[in-house]
């Protein structure tokens, strides 16, 4: 006997109860139980620990393995789009989601895994994924359909930020360094507010975050002959890095360069010269 599953799709308050897509499976009659799943990401290694969407995780699928913990072999694994189960932390009324699985009163394991998809060129190799981090749980369905919801944790990065300076000597006093946030209404859910009163998002994060050679990354700032490598430990995400190079009696200099944390890349390097050959932060981000 196999554990039936069916795609619950996003509704309006006029569409049918359920969609069922019945593809080439029969349901079992009469059925009115089963499972349901959501989830939600959140950051690991930063104190402040931020929610983020699927794209703010760098996240493209969820696997979902259930299984019957009374017959092993009644086991079912169906993969999701990320945004077809997410529900931010902030939703009163969470949409249905995608990720349902049409099963009989029971308890059943289940393991939900985080994926990023490999794309190629020719339109992606959807069974090449990397695992980004993996939730295993046991859930008691006695009646209806039981929601669960997921905070799938994801493990930080540890990484190498080294600074390319062969065009680009700076002679200063001090430098600062911060990491902006990319995209913040793309990459991070609305629970993330850090003002009630403006619903503003923080444009920077980990306020905490130092580089394990001494190097801050809240802008305070440091001598430069201490600009050199840092270890940093870090979500995986889209960033901008921010450098503010001060020297007695001139204008600061403001670079900005783009960085992509994700598990492909042990080490990263900023080109400086690139990054600061306009001041590329005359506009000072909004305060955090």
């Amino acid at each position: 006997m196999k554990l039936y599953v069916r795609e619950r799709r996003r509704r309006s308050s006029l569409a049918p109860a359920l969609a069922v897509t019945l593809a080439a499976c029969v349901f079992p009659a009469g059925s009115s139980t089963g499972l349901e799943f959501s989830w939600r990401f959140r950051e690991q290694a930063s104190e402040y620990a931020r929610p983020r969407t699927c794209a703010g995780a760098l996240v493209s699928h969820v696997e979902v393995q259930v299984t019957d913990t009374e017959d092993e072999t009644r086991t079912r694994t169906e993969r999701y789009a990320c945004d077809g189960g997410y529900v931010g932390p902030g939703e009163q009324s969470p949409p249905l989601s995608e990720a349902f699985f049409d099963v009989r009163p029971g308890t059943y394991d289940v393991v939900l895994t985080a994926l990023d998809v490999a794309k190629d060129g020719d339109g992606g190799d959807e069974d090449a994924a990397r695992v980004l981090g993996v939730s295993e749980r046991r859930v008691n369905l006695d009646h209806g359909i039981t929601l669960t919801p997921v905070e799938l944790p994801l493990d930080p990065l540890t990484t190498l930020l080294g600074f390319i300076t062969i065009d680009f000597e700076p002679s200063c006093d001090t430098v600062g360094a911060r990491l902006r946030y990319d995209d913040p209404e793309r990459d991070l859910d609305p629970e993330a507010t850090v003002a009630v009163e403006t619903r503003a998002l923080p444009a920077y994060y980990g306020e905490d975050l130092e580089g394990h050679h001494g190097m801050p990354f809240n802008g305070d700032p440091i001598p430069c002959d201490l600009l050199g490598p840092q270890i940093l430990t870090v979500d995986r995400g889209r960033y901008i890095l921010e450098l503010e190079f001060v020297t007695e009696g001139q204008a600061p200099l403001r670079c900005a360069a783009p960085l992509t944390f994700d598990a492909d890349q042990p080490s990263y390097f900023v080109d400086l010269a690139a990054a600061c050959a306009t001041d590329s932060l005359a506009n000072p981000s909004p305060d955090r």
